[in-house]
């Protein structure tokens, strides 16, 4: 089960960490990031409200809308400790340049800007306590039945199938439907995004390794057997 290039390719980010409000530059202008595709642009305000010093696991779909809908431009990892997203967009009505950092150990979207020009940054410290976090996994690691985590997984890997390779099938609707029966009393929030993790990590080295069509082409057959 190995894939993710759409996923970490950007803003992306499964973490508890969070925070504190959104500072905007001295000279700020506002700005959108523009979609060929659904003819959409997606506004300063709204990228503030639901996007800035968030979590991607808190807003998942508005972040994958932004991957599969907006036109994206580059994507570069630097020497490791960001990820620089960069989308077309505009600026006072002419073209631009939008980048998105995200930290690479938190995976919160901390800075933003405009023409290479910072437009707007998060305003505190990252509110996470990492060891925390992992011990707390660790000790429902245990308490997770083979089944529960079998059925997670396979409803987490068939949902970012279904946005990566525009798979319809509904599957992972039903496996969620079924994992909430079987693991809702098993899992904490902690052991849902560890058990995520996992799954990313592996569609990320399939793409990686493959390219997203030749990984899509490899799953399209399996996926497809779930849908009957």
């Amino acid at each position: 089960m190995k894939t993710r290039i759409f996923l970490s390719l950007c803003l992306f980010w499964f973490s508890s960490g969070s925070l504190a409000g959104v500072i905007k530059a001295e000279k700020y202008n506002s700005f959108s990031i523009t979609s060929k595709k659904i003819n959409k642009e997606m506004s300063d305000e709204y990228i503030i409200n639901n996007l800035m010093c968030r979590s991607t696991q808190v807003e998942l779909e508005k972040n994958l809308d932004l991957l599969k809908n907006y036109d994206l431009v580059d994507s570069d990892r630097t020497d490791g400790s960001m990820v620089m997203t960069t989308f077309a967009g505009k600026s006072n009505n002419k073209t631009a340049k939008i980048t998105l950092l995200i930290d690479s150990k938190t995976h919160v979207l901390f800075e933003l800007w405009v023409n290479d020009n910072e437009a707007l940054k998060c305003d505190g410290e990252i509110k996470e306590d990492r060891t925390k976090s992992t011990s707390t996994s660790s000790a429902f690691k245990s308490k997770v039945s083979p089944e529960c985590k079998e059925i997670y997984q396979a409803r987490v890997f068939n949902y970012f199938l279904e946005n990566i390779c525009q798979f319809n099938g509904g599957v992972s609707e039903k496996l969620g439907v079924a994992a909430h029966k079987l693991c809702d009393n098993e899992m904490n929030e902690a052991e849902r995004v560890r058990l995520s993790d996992e799954v990313k990590g592996d569609i990320k080295t399939d793409i990686d390794g493959i390219g997203q069509k030749s990984f899509c082409q490899k799953n399209k057959s399996g996926y497809e057997s779930l849908t009957k």
